[in-house]
């Protein structure tokens, strides 16, 4: 899990092909000694416990796919805008809004409306990019591997 952070049940269970009630006896076990944590939502989502609790739902939108590439757009070019998002990604902006709202929550990115225009930027950049670099292994993202590698391709 120290890998992988923020894996859910399901994603879990597909890894290490253990039956369900096997692998939540498992992970109560842990949870209980102390050596994984839990963050409660939608998905339960696992984490080792060394892991700092504020960078945990940022990593837990991390894993998602449309979330992700819209926090690596933000890096590669700092403010953006919805409608460039929506354009960029490829997305319907109900769909982006959903993720915007999930980001805007856990206090990965803000929002400034200007001519009416919403401008999404990161937080706190440097945090986000750590969190990519430390974690690209368990992303398995060419959007990703891209922004890291320099090369621009963003889509």
């Amino acid at each position: 899990m120290a890998r992988f952070p923020g894996k859910y049940l399901r994603e879990l269970q597909r890894d290490l092909t253990m039956a369900m009630g096997s692998l939540e006896y498992h992970l109560a076990t842990l949870a209980s000694a102390g050596l994984i944590t839990v963050l409660e939502g939608p998905q339960k989502r696992f984490f080792a416990a060394d892991i700092d609790r504020r960078l945990k739902p940022v990593l837990a939108l991390l894993r998602q796919s449309l979330a992700r590439r819209a926090v690596i757009r933000l890096l590669a070019d700092g403010a953006v805008s919805k409608s460039a998002l929506v354009g960029a990604l490829g997305v319907p902006t109900s769909t982006l809004n959903h993720y915007l709202r999930q980001l805007q929550r856990a206090a990965v990115v803000d929002v400034e409306h200007k001519d009416r225009e919403a401008v999404y930027r990161l937080r706190d950049p440097p945090t986000v990019e750590a969190l990519v670099v430390a974690y690209r292994a368990s992303f398995l993202d060419r959007v990703l591997d891209a922004f890291l590698e320099g090369t621009g391709a963003l889509r």
